[in-house]
């Protein structure tokens, strides 16, 4: 039984649930009434939707990171994505003056990080785990005239033989993993005493609320898995690992979901030696 059609129904219950909630407290009661009067007619259209979801079109789930392939050839194309717009605020910032750094990027997906880092100076290996996202990378490197060492693999293919780097960065990746504890002590491992890790993910109170991670290829819109890790997670897995958190942050919005969060941001530092 297919319960995309479901989940999406339920999916927009919640969504403009949330927002006709977040708005109680910044109107008058008299307005906010108004707000929600319609409401009673509108649970009872999803509850007969929920009962037949057959028009309801369904979103396909591919598999593992399958969907990545799917869209690497549109990836790059990501002007009003609000998770990317809300990351890209401020990572640049984060990231500071990279020149002469040795960088590693885990998920470099199509370079959207590992080329600006590499035209900055600093010296850049980067994993990705789809070839058709690590093939776009390599066009671009080599239309660019930039060396960086890129490479097919993933978390597990992050043995010691790479080094230590100053600065490793993973991006709108570790929502897809399932074992956060696992992955992140195999990136924290690369990370120098003294060095930094930069982590951005699509921020777990959406997927808590049933968004997903959805891409479109021929007119058909499909989800890739996700997993719910909350940020407490992502704070003591770090800690395992000997990372301070030493920034956080919580960007981007939905005007359908207002006051919503929609990227996750942190950086953590390992120690130097005494």
């Amino acid at each position: 039984m297919d319960i995309g059609p479901s989940r999406r129904i339920v999916q927009g219950i919640l969504a403009e649930s949330l927002s006709r909630i977040r708005k109680f407290g910044t109107l008058n009661d008299s307005d906010f009434v108004t707000n929600v009067q319609d409401l009673p007619a509108k649970l009872r259209q999803w509850a007969d939707q929920l009962e037949d979801p057959s028009d309801v079109t369904p979103r396909p789930e591919i598999p593992d990171l399958g969907g990545y392939a799917l869209w690497a050839e549109h990836y790059d194309n990501l002007a009003g994505n609000p998770v990317v717009a809300g990351e890209e605020e401020i990572i640049e910032e984060l990231m500071g003056d990279v020149k002469g750094l040795k960088v590693l990027d885990v998920g470099c997906g199509t370079g959207r990080h590992a080329i600006p880092l590499a035209q900055k100076g600093a010296e850049v290996v980067g994993f990705e785990p789809t070839l058709e996202m690590l093939e776009k990378a390599k066009e671009k490197t080599r239309a660019q005239n930039l060396h960086l060492d890129l490479r097919h693999g993933f978390i597990d293919d992050l043995d010691p033989n790479l080094g230590p780097f100053d600065l490793v960065v993973c991006c709108l990746v570790l929502s897809h993993v399932q074992n956060l504890d696992a992955a992140i002590q195999k990136i924290a491992s690369r990370v120098a005493p003294g060095g930094r890790l930069i982590i951005t993910d699509f921020h777990p109170t959406n997927i808590l609320i049933g968004f997903r991670t959805s891409l479109v290829s021929n007119e058909q819109k499909y989800v890739v898995p996700n997993f719910l890790h909350p940020p407490s997670k992502y704070f003591q897995a770090l800690r395992n690992q000997g990372l301070n958190v030493t920034a956080f942050h919580e960007r981007g919005s939905d005007p359908n979901l207002p006051g919503l969060p929609m990227a996750l941001i942190m950086i953590a530092e390992k120690s130097s030696p005494a």
